[in-house]
């Protein structure tokens, strides 16, 4: 029986993630660590806190991925958090240790995941 209920929550968590991926934009290319899908922050803004976080990663090696959307929809904002630490592959590969500062502009909250390196 507990078999079962482990395979039936398996499958509608993976249904559920298989979803939020809608919600989740793409990886940019080339990557960045500011990502403004508003108009919440002026260019020089981006700019100079990209340049701080490059600085940062470099001395480092932990990145920091600033993310501001207009809304999460459906999804709470730690999913979509966690979702693109995952997804976008946030940190260095065996260290795990990313962090995505994720705002919603609609929703006007902010949440911050960390990988478990950190």
């Amino acid at each position: 029986m507990k078999k079962i209920a482990l395979i039936i929550s398996l499958f509608f968590s993976f249904g559920v993630f298989a979803q939020i991926e809608k919600v989740i934009p793409a990886k940019p290319n080339p990557s960045r660590f500011v990502n403004n899908y508003t108009d919440a922050l002026t260019s020089a803004q981006v700019q100079l806190l990209e340049q701080k976080l490059v600085s940062y990663d470099y001395s480092t090696s932990n990145q920091i991925v600033i993310v501001v959307m207009e809304t999460t929809g459906s999804y709470s904002i730690e999913e979509v958090a966690l979702g693109i630490l995952r997804t976008w592959g946030v940190g260095n590969k065996g260290k795990n240790n990313g962090i995505v500062i994720l705002a919603t502009i609609k929703e006007r909250k902010v949440w911050i995941a960390t990988g478990s390196g950190l």
